[in-house]
């Protein structure tokens, strides 16, 4: 048994309700903190200031600070379909996603029973567009023929994904940047990719969207 976790054990059949742990959530954090696999301390390459660029996931060793966000963020992707991330420009909202919560899904953290992929994308002028282009690959689809679809049946997309994906697996879709929904894209690009978007978020399954 690793000590840590034998430590754990221990202070839960103390004798004294004092020296237990206060509450099932403290334990939970705990057992969070035992469980969690140390992010391999590879430095990228290069000047480790990134200025006003946002840290990526190999820049996940330079990137500390956040472990309580990094925690909450994960544990509302477990139980909620949508996890919004917002804040003034410049605090770091990407970087968090990307070089804090991120890396911990690739590594697993989400569980469920499901090995968890990533997508990522950013909206832009044509965020259907680029929605597809992140998905299409992965459902061994072509974009076109992807789009078809969806313009018929903007459920379309969260069908095919639960066929492909299973009960084993499932996908994070990051969606970086939202904002360009209402600042960059034309309104009616904008509406249709809420339309396909909506269909993924009902329910709780194999799709999360941060």
């Amino acid at each position: 048994v690793h000590p840590e976790l034998a430590q754990l054990i221990d202070r839960c059949l103390r004798r004294d309700p004092a020296a237990r742990y206060a509450s099932a959530e403290a334990l939970g954090q705990a057992l969070e903190e035992v469980n969690a696999v140390p992010a391999a301390a590879v430095l990228a390459a290069g000047n480790p200031y990134r200025g006003l660029y946002p840290f990526e996931s190999e820049h996940r060793g330079l990137f500390f600070g956040r472990a309580v966000e990094i925690r909450t963020l994960i544990e509302r992707l477990r139980v909620e379909p949508m996890v919004l991330v917002a804040g003034d420009s410049g605090v770091g909202k990407s970087s968090l996603c990307r070089a804090g919560v991120l890396p911990h899904v690739a590594r697993g953290a989400l569980g469920g029973g499901r090995q968890w992929s990533i997508l990522q994308l950013t909206p832009g002028r044509h965020p259907l567009a680029a929605l597809v282009g992140v998905v299409a690959p992965l459902l061994c689809l072509q974009g076109p023929q992807l789009v078809g679809g969806l313009q018929d049946d903007a459920s379309a997309l969260r069908r095919a994904l639960e066929r492909h994906l299973g009960v084993t697996q499932g996908v994070v879709l990051f969606i970086d940047q939202l904002e360009e929904l209402v600042t960059t894209s034309p309104s009616g690009e904008a509406q249709a990719f809420g339309r396909v978007l909506g269909p993924l978020l009902e329910g709780l399954g194999a799709v999360r969207l941060l």
